[in-house]
């Protein structure tokens, strides 16, 4: 019973069939998030890389290479669903750790997701709305390079 941490419980697993990162590395991830969330209770100093990045990217990276190989899109929207998610809670928790795994893993997903419907798409309408994402990138560049100051000055500033 209990937590799947003993190794009588993994291979109880591995016996069953159970090829599914998630029953194995969720424990342990579970289990890293509660240590760091009591180190940041005893040193509030401590940066959220060193008390939540472990927990975070173990609990979403093995998910992540597994939605590569699954046929269905099935636990890939799952993966995306749970690092929008940690990036919300990252965000209102002010934890920068959190906010930034959790924005790559979804950027990642969310593209893997999109590539076989960009690939259907004509080539000229793809290239079309690059020169065009191109074209309004140049034209306010000074803009949106302030607005990347701003948005690195307020990331650096997080926890």
């Amino acid at each position: 019973g209990g937590l799947l941490l003993s190794a009588s419980s993994w291979v109880r697993l591995a016996d069953a069939g159970v090829t599914a990162p998630e029953p194995y590395v969720a424990p342990v991830a579970v289990l890293a998030l509660v240590a760091g969330w009591f180190r940041r209770r005893s040193h509030p100093t401590a940066s959220s890389w060193e008390v939540y990045g472990s927990a975070v990217a173990l609990g979403l990276l093995p998910s992540l290479v597994r939605s590569f190989a699954d046929d269905t899109p099935t636990r890939g929207l799952l993966v995306l669903v749970a690092a929008v998610a940690v990036v919300l809670v990252g965000a209102w928790a002010k934890q920068q750790a959190p906010l930034a795994i959790g924005a790559v893993v979804a950027v990642v997903e969310a593209v893997w997701l999109l590539a076989p419907y960009a690939n259907a798409l004509p080539r000229w309408l793809l290239l079309g709305l690059l020169g065009l994402l191109l074209v309004l990138v140049g034209a306010t560049y000074e803009a949106r390079l302030r607005d990347l100051r701003r948005l690195r000055e307020r990331f650096d500033a997080l926890g």
